[in-house]
């Protein structure tokens, strides 16, 4: 697999599109502190993009091995100046993604606004998200870098039930979703408007149960992602759910429903703005896979050539990135005692707890070199 030329005949090198999500390991290899030697183990992949996560104090327990932060952080831009923070934006990726929840209001411990959003609530998440986007334009203004902000899966959030039927979500929390992103959207625009920089800073929803409102069911990416209001600049695709429905299938159907979901989630999506176009290219989908993956030890056969048919069929059908469940997995398989063996532990992972790269690090590195 080689540069993927986009809509408009310019090349993108896949080390910019393909990349990974580093959060809540459950063990690690070097003194360094814990953010940054996942990062360091990410650059040695060779990928130019790194997925993390800032969900209220998250941090302190998704990052802990050697890490030195304050008991707790007062906003999403007192975050991004930690010294941690900024060692790894300092660091040569192209693209940082960050699972990001204001501070000034409740975030994702208890996902507040299905019960509405004040005024108040909707003013505080403006502000917060205006300061973060002023920051980092003028923090790294002159290193061309793309920064999104994105939320955790959007229908278990919306829902608050994860089940594999649940229910339709109430007409309150579809509109409190709705509010609170257009909240988030509104501050990330007006943070734009303010600093003249080549950084470009976009805001994402995260929608997680597409299959199920292919189906009629009213979920995130149908019943909230066209009313937001200013329009979403972009919509992440957390594709466990086409994974489960196309194991059973020969490749070239597992392909189809692969492309209609992504298709799903492009016809729901936003027109791009032309802000968003100015970081795409015209032309290009505001569409990316947020997560994806297997659990290797449970299947490896299948999990592999899951792997293998969403990222080649993402690829083509021109998501703008790609974002494997993860570098270290974050899933215990049972109880143990003290750093977890290879056994104690799920497979969602490029690096297992003995330092023996899987399989999916394998074929990510040999696509990442098929430059």
């Amino acid at each position: 697999m080689r540069d993927r030329s986009t809509e408009n005949g310019t090349e993108r090198s896949l080390r910019d599109v393909l990349g990974c999500v580093h959060v809540g390991g459950l063990y690690d290899f070097t003194d360094r502190n814990y953010l940054n030697e996942g990062a360091a183990t990410l650059e040695e992949l060779g990928t130019d993009v790194i997925r993390i996560w800032d969900s209220n104090n998250q941090s302190q327990t998704s990052y802990r091995f050697d890490m030195d932060w304050p008991d707790a952080f007062e906003s999403v831009t007192e975050v991004l100046r930690d010294d941690h923070v900024r060692e790894l934006f300092d660091r040569p990726f192209s693209t940082y993604v960050l699972t990001s929840y204001a501070r000034s209001t409740p975030g994702i411990q208890n996902h507040y606004w299905r019960d509405g959003v004040t005024d108040e609530q909707y003013e505080h998440t403006v502000t917060e998200y205006r300061r973060a986007t002023e920051h980092l334009l003028e923090t790294y203004d002159g290193t061309g870098n793309v920064f999104v902000f994105q939320n955790w899966e959007g229908d278990w959030a919306i829902l608050d039930t994860i089940e594999p039927d649940p229910p339709e979500p109430t007409t309150d929390a579809i509109d409190g979703m709705t509010r609170w992103l257009s909240a988030r959207q509104e501050g990330i625009e007006q943070g734009r408007a303010n600093v003249d920089s080549d950084v470009r800073v976009l805001h994402a929803v995260s929608v997680n149960r597409v299959r199920s409102a292919m189906q009629g069911d009213r979920r995130v990416v149908n019943a909230v992602v066209p009313s937001v209001d200013p329009s979403l600049d972009m919509v992440a695709y957390s594709s466990w759910d086409v994974l489960v429905d196309v194991r059973e299938l020969e490749d070239r159907a597992a392909v189809t429903a692969i492309t209609d979901s992504l298709d799903f989630i492009h016809e729901h999506a936003p027109e791009p703005s032309p802000y968003v176009e100015s970081v795409l290219g015209p032309g290009e989908k505001n569409v990316y896979v947020g997560e994806f993956g297997w659990d290797l030890r449970e299947d490896e056969e299948y999990g592999m050539r899951a792997i293998r048919l969403l990222t080649e069929t993402s690829i083509e059908w021109g998501a703008r990135w790609l974002l494997f469940w993860q570098l270290y997995s974050n899933e215990p398989a049972g109880e143990y005692e003290d750093r977890p063996e290879n056994d104690d532990v799920k497979g969602f992972y490029l690096v297992k707890p003995d330092g023996d790269r899987s399989r999916a690090w394998d074929y990510f590195s040999s696509v990442l070199e098929d430059e």
